[in-house]
């Protein structure tokens, strides 16, 4: 064959190829693209790193040239397989801004096949702040000093990403040098909290939870910052004992439980608590809660243990309780608590073991003589 035959049969596969749209499908590499990465999104890279990456597409293998725009980024081809092509990118100190790669062929009738690479920021992590709380919380917003704050975003960095008992993370505000982020837990209020996050570049998406290589840095050089809250303690319910079927009825014994949000501290807890109405309640003997109708009275959830039972007599229903029952509160609070915790349960004024009827008089009066 011909010099010039094999020339015009190479153009001509070049340009068959060209008309079938030879495209990149995706980017792979060892770090950030693991579950593939779609040309459509920006490759995040770091200044003074290289970074090799896989182009993978039909076609993409028969380019002939590697080309970048700009100054500050270098692009080499190292290596070519069927339906890829393997490139490195050296990032100089002197990069900013995004830049165009593209993939050159013999003929293009549809231009060049091209990706976009996003240089992101690094930065460091100084002083982490968090407010004085007075009560219990599921938010709070912690004040993180850094560099290069201006621009980025926030992941959990807990073992349970996502889970209901991990706190989801959220930017509020940000300067140049500080940012304000809120930890939101999902599972109700606590008293207590540690967690963890990482803060990265928002131009490198999630590169910093695959590469911790994207992520800003503690002092230490670590990636997670740890964030700890903790507030006082506090009366979470106070409710009768669900064992109750049936609504208390007079001269019965009753069991409350007082439940704290977290277990008691050393030395215990102390709880004030009250019934109402008052006068309906007196002590039950033996029981070992001291209680007085008059009086707010305390008792106290031992260290380690999260709630306390009290017990009283119900001894009597308010005037004008139908039978059907009316609604009673034991109320309690921890010292720091500034309302009482209400849990509403009902009584009724029938009486424990009702009056015994008799069918003849036990000492009849004799008739008159």
């Amino acid at each position: 064959m011909s010099f010039r035959k094999s020339t015009l049969l190479i153009m001509f596969f070049l340009m068959t190829v060209s008309t079938a749209n030879a495209t990149i499908s995706y980017i792979t590499d060892d770090n950030i693209c693991l579950y593939h990465c779609l040309p459509q999104s920006s490759y995040p890279v770091l200044r003074g790193h290289e970074f090799t990456i896989t182009l993978v597409g039909q076609y993409v293998d028969l380019s002939t040239k590697v080309e970048v725009s700009g100054s500050g980024m270098y692009v080499n081809n190292i290596g070519t397989a069927s339906g890829s092509k393997t490139v490195q990118l050296e990032v100089l100190d002197s990069a900013s801004g995004t830049y165009t790669v593209k993939l050159r062929y013999l003929v293009e009738l549809n231009g060049p096949d091209t990706f976009k690479v996003v240089v992101v920021q690094n930065g460091s992590i100084g002083r982490v702040t968090v407010p004085t709380l007075t009560q219990p919380f599921s938010d709070f917003d912690a004040t993180i000093d850094g560099t290069n704050m201006s621009n980025i975003t926030v992941f959990s960095a807990d073992s349970d990403v996502g889970g209901p008992t991990t706190p989801d993370p959220s930017i509020v505000s940000t300067t140049s040098s500080t940012a304000k982020v809120n930890i939101h837990y999902k599972s109700g209020n606590v008293v207590r909290l540690n967690t963890k996050i990482r803060i990265a570049d928002k131009a490198g998406g999630d590169a910093c939870m695959r590469d911790r290589r994207y992520c800003y840095k503690l002092a230490d050089g670590s990636t997670d910052v740890p964030i700890s809250e903790v507030a006082p303690n506090f009366v979470s319910a106070a409710a009768l004992n669900h064992s109750y079927s049936t609504l208390p009825k007079e001269g019965e014994t009753l069991t409350f439980y007082i439940t704290l949000i977290e277990a008691a501290k050393s030395g215990g807890e102390k709880v004030f608590w009250q019934l109402s109405p008052s006068s309906s309640f007196a002590a039950a003997a033996g029981s070992g809660t001291d209680f007085n109708p008059s009086v707010v009275n305390t008792v106290t959830v031992p260290a380690g243990n999260k709630s306390q039972s009290v017990i009283v007599v119900f001894k009597n229903a308010p005037d004008g309780c139908p039978v059907q029952g009316c609604v009673a509160q034991i109320q309690a609070r921890i010292e720091p608590q500034p309302n009482f915790v209400v849990g509403e349960f009902r009584v009724t004024p029938v009486p424990l073991i009702p009056p015994r009827k008799l069918s003849t008089p036990i000492n009849p009066i004799p008739p008159e003589q």
